[in-house]
């Protein structure tokens, strides 16, 4: 497969995100539309604004794209170069694809089943952006369905895929054994379950699957989540997951971890908006891989934790007490 064919599904601020790292557009009409996504992409030649600083992938293309709003598809086929075709069904963006993205920047993923299904029952592998889904029952069901049609289904957050937390994680041998770790994320001033879920994959990522129970603690929906791992390298540890409620401007679009140690403690940079077109990059190229292989490069079984995270920490919160993963999965 020389080019993967890209069917996008919502129109929204991720799709042009995700697009603009493989698709030839116009930079006048991309700045129109999406201004704050030019500044972050050309921002660096500020007197030069046709020129692309962001890492590009090559090998995709955007094929189709679909949207409730169709004005809003149109909009993005004309920034595109016209070069997309305008679906009016998801079924009809379904026909001579290789591989289906559901794009998502705000929402809480209460249709992400709907969305995804006309293209996990042909057998095309697809992406859903996150969160997975709003609830545990429908990720499964998504699960289900990749697994009955042999679809490969890949759902994830910039924060698992980011180089840079790579590159932190591997520091922490520094510090062996680990004892407990910090990660905080600004969710917004109303919050919702799209920040939340970054803040939780950047946990999930640095500190892998595992979590035996959750509790939840704070005056908003996942304010502060206590996860607790029992025995990962012999020793158990337990990681806070801070969802600020703050405005962007307040410090960034971005995140941060501490771990702490035996012999210390190391501190993370701050992964934030210059940063993430490179965990983008390597999204697309897992993507790639996923369309030409059949083999999805995160585990079904490691997006349904996550998820089950997310279900525990509901009740935990509700109820005030701890919650095993194993009661809710």
């Amino acid at each position: 497969m020389n080019t993967v064919r890209i069917g996008m599904i919502r129109c929204d601020l991720h799709a042009y995100w995700y697009a603009a790292l493989f698709a030839a557009h116009d930079p006048v009409r991309f700045r129109d539309a999406q201004p704050g996504l030019h500044w972050l992409f050309y921002g660096g030649y500020w007197d030069r604004p046709e020129e692309l600083t962001a890492p590009t992938v090559s090998g995709l293309k955007l094929s189709k794209l679909w949207d409730a709003d169709r004005k809003a598809a149109e909009e993005m086929a004309t920034v595109f170069n016209g070069g997309p075709i305008v679906c009016d069904t998801i079924e009809e963006l379904c026909t001579d694809v290789d591989l289906v993205f559901v794009a998502d920047c705000y929402t809480a993923g209460d249709d992400h089943l709907q969305l995804a299904a006309p293209s996990l029952e042909r057998g095309i592998p697809t992406f859903v952006d996150k969160p997975f889904s709003s609830s545990l029952q429908d990720a499964r069901m998504m699960v289900e369905l990749a697994e009955k049609h042999k679809a490969p289904l890949m759902s994830t957050s910039l924060l698992r895929m980011s180089p840079h937390a790579d590159r932190f994680r591997s520091r922490f041998a520094e510090i062996a054994p680990v004892v407990q770790g910090v990660v905080r994320g600004a969710v917004g001033k109303e919050g919702n379950l799209a920040g939340i879920f970054h803040t939780l994959s950047l946990a999930q990522g640095l500190f892998g699957d595992g979590v035996e129970y959750v509790q939840c603690m704070g005056t908003r929906p996942f304010e502060y989540l206590h996860l607790h791992y029992p025995n990962a390298g012999g020793e158990p540890f337990d990681v806070l997951a801070m969802n600020n409620y703050v405005v962007a401007r307040h410090i960034y679009c971005g995140f941060r971890c501490d771990v702490y140690g035996q012999t210390g403690v190391i501190h993370s940079p701050f992964i934030d908006d210059s940063l993430f077109p490179h965990a983008g990059v390597r999204t697309l190229e897992s993507l790639k891989s996923m369309a030409a292989t059949g083999t999805a490069p995160v585990s079904s079984t490691s997006m349904l934790e996550l998820m089950a995270i997310v279900e525990a920490g509901r009740r935990a919160q509700e109820e005030g007490r701890q919650v095993y993963l194993a009661a809710v999965q």
